[in-house]
Formats: structure tokens, C-alpha cells, sequence
């Protein structure tokens, strides 16, 4: 898999796209347990947490390494974590990077 180069990432549209983002999936999560459909918060943190570092694995080409600095945690913290929530080894790139133009879409 293929490392995004830096310099084709624009920030402030990425950091513009996460605060919308989160804010939809913060406010979503808590209308959710209004209703019926009450979904663990511990629940909720494990996958976000699972999302976040798939992310962090597509957005690095794969490299748990580099994966691991970009979210501020040990290496063995990462690998703990990468098993813990059996993620896949075979990313799917489609997750948050349009392949072609290496531009972050969306969260």
C-alpha cells in the first residue's frame, strides 16, 4: 500500500471535515440512547478508537510504525490495540483517501 506524501494534504480542510464530522457522530451516538437504541458509551469509544486507527493505517500505506507516532502511542501500545480490535492487515483504501488525487475525502 502506498504512503500519502504530506504535502498533498491540505489541513485545514481536514481539520475543518473532523470538527463537522465528530460533532454529527457525537450528537448521532446521543440521540441514538434518547430513543431505544441505547449503545454502550464504552462500545461506542472501542470502535471509534478501531476507526481511528484504521485510518491512521491507510493514511500511512500501511506502516504501523508510523501509524503509531501520528496518534502519539508506543508502537507495542498500537499492536496491542490492532489486535485487540482484529483489524485487518488487508486495508481498504477506500476508507478515507481518494487513491488518485491523495486527498483526504472524509472522516
Amino acid at each position: 500500500m502506498q504512503q500519502i506524501a504530506e504535502s498533498n494534504i491540505n489541513y485545514r480542510l481536514v481539520e475543518q471535515k473532523f470538527e463537522g464530522s465528530l460533532d454529527t457522530l457525537i450528537m448521532t451516538y446521543l440521540l441514538k440512547n434518547l430513543k431505544s437504541d441505547r449503545v454502550p458509551f464504552k462500545l461506542f469509544i472501542q470502535k471509534l478508537e478501531a476507526k481511528i486507527i484504521q485510518n491512521a493505517l491507510v493514511l500511512t500505506g500501511g506502516s504501523q510504525k508510523r501509524a503509531a507516532a501520528i496518534l502519539g502511542i508506543k508502537t507495542t501500545t498500537f499492536h496491542e490495540k490492532f489486535h485487540k480490535y482484529n483489524l485487518n492487515k488487508e486495508l481498504d483504501p477506500t476508507l478515507i483517501i481518494d487513491r488518485e488525487n491523495a486527498n483526504i475525502l472524509s472522516f
